[in-house]
């Protein structure tokens, strides 16, 4: 319950005190001090490990890429009039894996070198997907723009007969290098993998170093997490979400919660199916959990064509997200 402690603790810091503006560093941040400790005990050859599991690797790619992203793509409509919404949860059911996967995993004895290498696997596929989703958005993007008027809930854009693209340009939301300032998984890739990789492969290279960072790895997992989500919680982008009618946002929370339900007891029942082993635990996380911070980041941008309710949905996931997770965590450990 400390993540969740820690994210009341900054949105109240937002709300009385004022907010941050993003810094796209961010990502290599998150990389280096919360995926590259785990990676000290993980080698290259680990990654052909899904050689060895076939039916799981197959598992992973239906239920991250076909049911999790229909699921939260279609249940939507069933609650909400507005159509654009569907495009947030879209993207937050297609980003499989988050920054805390290796902890859940971790503690409840799952398979890490497994669960790692399929975060990989799903990472380039969204890679790749995301060109394409990227296109489709904006020409969603190009169709509401025309619809915005000034009693609705959308971002004041700086000029309404710009062009969507022109707008885009001035957003300071990609991570780190991505060039034509616009969020890509590729620079993702490359400051939450890559380049913890190098970093993890030359501390290897001093056996007493990467002894002593392993014994650490909990207590830097921990003051990161703090700094990232007081840094999150308490940017400017994200003090929006106080201009919403509360019973919206408890809306949102709501259909949040019964979209991660469906697919915590969907996993759960696979669990059990498949004999309750390291390996499916391994599964279990990396299709319960979504890239919720990456899809933060890719909010910022689109919450400026879609609107601020875009940003909303990822915002409030975090706490649905965190805390089924930690009961979650429970249920597995026993």
């Amino acid at each position: 319950m400390f993540i969740v402690l820690a994210i009341f603790l900054w949105l109240g810091y937002n709300y009385f005190f004022g907010w941050l503006s993003f810094n796209s560093t961010l990502c290599l941040i998150a990389g280096i001090f919360l995926i590259m400790p785990a990676l000290l005990k993980f080698s290259f050859k680990d990654l052909f490990i899904l050689k060895e599991h076939k039916t799981i690797t197959a598992l992973n790619l239906v239920l991250n890429f076909l049911i999790v992203p229909w699921l939260f793509y279609f249940i939507w409509g069933l609650f909400f009039e507005v159509e654009y919404m569907k495009y947030a949860f879209l993207l937050l059911g297609l980003i499989s894996w988050g920054w805390l996967l290796l902890s859940w995993a971790h503690k409840t004895w799952s398979d890490l070198k497994l669960t790692f290498s399929l975060f990989i696997l799903n990472f380039i596929i969204f890679s790749v997907l995301f060109f394409p989703l990227n296109d489709f958005l904006l020409a969603k993007g190009e169709i509401y723009k025309s619809s915005l008027d000034t009693t609705s809930s959308f971002i004041n854009l700086p000029n309404q007969n710009t062009d969507i693209t022109c707008i885009l340009d001035s957003i300071v939301a990609w991570c780190w290098f991505t060039p034509g300032q616009w969020p890509s998984p590729i620079a993702a890739f490359l400051s939450l993998i890559l380049i913890p990789f190098i970093v993890s492969r030359f501390i290897r290279l001093s056996k007493s170093f990467t002894n002593y960072l392993s014994s650490k790895i909990w207590i830097i997992s921990q003051v990161a997490t703090f700094l990232i989500i007081f840094y999150i919680f308490s940017l400017k982008e994200v003090n929006n979400i106080f201009n919403f009618d509360y019973f919206f946002i408890l809306k949102i929370i709501w259909v949040v919660l019964l979209l991660y339900l469906i697919i915590y007891a969907i996993t759960y029942i696979i669990y059990h199916i498949y004999g309750k082993t390291t390996e499916v635990k391994a599964l279990f996380w990396v299709t319960t959990t979504r890239f919720i911070t990456l899809g933060l980041i890719f909010s910022f941008v689109y919450s400026s064509v879609f609107g601020v309710e875009f940003l909303l949905v990822f915002s409030l996931a975090y706490f649905v997200q965190v805390f089924l997770s930690v009961m979650f965590t429970k249920i597995l450990k026993k």
